[in-house]
């Protein structure tokens, strides 16, 4: 059947209204990507201390199904986390190796996050150690010295309690900073640094 020039043509976009969507497109990128930039820090430090806070407690239960000791262990200097078995006859299994942010290191597990402590940070509530500047705390109930790893025992109790630190390694601010608390009875939780509602601008703790 021949066309009419009453006939409905198909309709389709012109040259110049696709490149002015191209530019509209363009514009709002240029006007949100700052602002994405801003959030980028954040969200790894959160997706690292998820991990590492659902990663502890799956050792606590582990140490309690399997009857074993399950060592958390907290290397800063090559900042790494070690999840160890310590088996029947006193031999360590390692389960699970965590890398963080490393100078010349490569596809780290948490690619710009460290175990890190800005100074000047205060600990979270219910803090088991006295210690007030390590980025890694972990020891007895108002006792001064700390240590790097503790120990979550079958009867699903830690030896020590404590905290440690997570950073972004490129901002240190403290609304960038984490931290995850082991206490002794084996409760595990995350803190975030919060702005108050009052205009101090001092920071304060609250639940993760």
């Amino acid at each position: 059947m021949l066309l009419t020039l009453g006939s409905k043509r198909k309709k389709g976009f012109t040259l110049v209204e696709l490149m002015i969507t191209v530019a509209v497109i363009a514009i709002l990128a240029l006007v949100a990507a700052p602002g994405l930039f801003i959030y980028i820090p954040t969200y790894k430090v959160n997706s690292a201390t998820k991990a590492l806070t659902a990663q502890l407690q799956l050792a606590r239960a582990e140490a309690i199904a399997k009857n074993l000791d399950y060592r958390i262990r907290i290397d800063q200097s090559g900042q790494t986390l070690f999840v160890e078995r310590i088996e029947d006859d006193n031999s360590v299994t390692l389960i699970k190796k965590y890398l963080f942010e490393l100078s010349g290191r490569a596809n780290p597990d948490f690619p710009g996050v460290k175990v890190n402590r800005p100074s000047g940070v205060s600990f979270p509530p219910q803090s088991i150690t006295e210690n007030t500047s390590a980025a890694i705390a972990f020891g007895v109930p108002g006792g001064s010295a700390t240590y790097n790893q503790l120990t979550f025992m079958p009867n699903g109790i830690s030896n020590y309690g404590g905290e440690f630190y997570i950073t972004h390694s490129s901002n240190t601010e403290l609304y960038n900073t984490r931290a995850v608390q082991v206490q002794r009875a084996g409760i595990i939780r995350a803190f975030k640094y919060t702005p108050p509602d009052t205009e101090t601008g001092d920071y304060k703790w609250e639940g993760f």
